[in-house]
């Protein structure tokens, strides 16, 4: 489990501070929102739900882009780390890193 923070937090409550989003990406069934930011998170946000689902943490630089896989059962992360990571949305774990 590479930094997965599993948050309840309302997007109604949700103070966001000043980072920088670089990138978002709808899922394939519109269900769910990624961003990627300078901070080094990527957010996943159930859109329904109007809540977070999962902060995913592992980058070690700022996050470039995002994008859903062709299923919605995954997220991958480009990075100024010059790594890709892949994280499962179900579980918000990292499985593996390029």
């Amino acid at each position: 489990n590479e930094g997965v923070l599993d948050s309840q937090v309302a997007l109604d409550n949700l103070t966001c501070g000043d980072s920088y989003v670089r990138s978002v990406c709808f899922s394939p069934d519109s269900k769910y929102l990624v961003a990627g930011a300078e901070d080094k998170t990527i957010k996943v946000w159930d859109i329904h739900g109007r809540r977070l689902r999962h902060a995913l943490h592992g980058h070690t630089k700022d996050i470039y882009s995002v994008d859903f896989s062709a299923d919605g059962r995954y997220v991958v992360s480009g990075s100024g780390d010059k790594r890709a990571k892949l994280w499962d949305v179900n579980t918000g774990e990292c499985v593996r890193t390029f």
